[in-house]
């Protein structure tokens, strides 16, 4: 059976080959393409994923592995940077949607699969979003799911082998796009400078913080916790997991924590007070 705590990062990975004297791009590589997709995820916990992986095709699987991830990070930008952002216009019924509901990445792909079916609804969603003045590499994300939907729901058909491979490919390649804008942006907290000037300490960490306190609340609901207090030290604990895992330096997140919750922005501190018993 498949152990998910035997995965290593591939940082720590490419450390262990480092330290062998055999380290090289193709080591990473192989091991990159030899794991089955989504097995270094959290992406069968999920009930509808569950349900339904079985089936997608093998290239569909990595797509979705990957696109699980990215969610939380699309779903950061939209709801940290793009929401306070008044130059953009570049707001999607897509996008809409993920303002107004908690999704986690398991419900958004329920209402990806299920709720946008209509050729209509798919094209509509591409053109508007590749019509934007305003385009830029985060929206990868969103085009990259609507060639996926193009090829998932209307060209998985022998006769359209070839359209389904190249819409599959566009999907590939605007996933890869999004990709490389999060590495670029959010792991060089390039972002967080350019948007957060006064928390410079964001980072992937206060990500992580904002996703496990909506998992929780959606997961568990109010009330789980006696007090405000034990929320942060809770988070401190499954940061400093996250920590050993990418290895940052870092020893305690507690002072950021605080620094979070008592910015001016209210957002993360609704987050801490909806977990509290009342």
């Amino acid at each position: 059976m498949f152990d998910k705590k035997g995965l290593k990062s591939a940082r720590k990975y490419m450390d262990e080959l480092n330290k062998q004297g055999n380290a090289s791009p193709t080591h990473y590589y192989i091991r990159e393409f030899g794991h089955l997709p989504g097995l270094s995820t959290f992406i069968l916990n999920g009930d509808f994923l569950q349900e339904v992986w079985g089936d997608f095709t093998q290239p569909e699987k990595r797509f979705i592995a990957h696109l699980y991830e990215q969610y939380y990070v699309w779903r950061y930008f939209l709801l940290n940077i793009r929401k306070r952002d008044n130059k953009s216009t570049c707001i999607t019924p897509l996008q809409q949607a993920a303002f107004e509901n908690h999704w986690d990445a398991n419900d958004f792909f329920s209402y990806l699969l299920e709720e946008l079916t209509t050729f209509e609804q798919i094209s509509e969603g591409l053109d508007r979003i590749k019509n934007f003045e305003k385009y830029q590499p985060a929206d990868a994300f969103e085009a990259s799911c609507y060639f996926f939907l193009i090829a998932y729901h209307y060209l998985k058909d022998e006769s359209t082998r070839m359209e389904y491979q190249n819409a599959l490919s566009e999907a590939l390649e605007h996933q890869g796009e999004f990709r490389g804008w999060a590495a670029a942006m959010l792991y060089k907290n390039e972002l967080y400078e350019k948007f957060e000037k006064k928390d410079k300490d964001l980072g992937i960490f206060k990500l992580k913080a904002t996703s496990l306190l909506e998992e929780w609340y959606i997961n568990s609901g109010s009330g789980i916790f006696k007090s405000d207090t034990e929320v942060q030290s809770r988070l401190n604990e499954e940061l400093l997991k996250l920590n050993n895992e990418i290895m940052s330096g870092r020893e305690d997140f507690s002072t950021s924590i605080k620094n979070w919750y008592d910015a001016k922005n209210p957002d993360f501190k609704t987050l801490i007070k909806r977990l509290v018993h009342k």
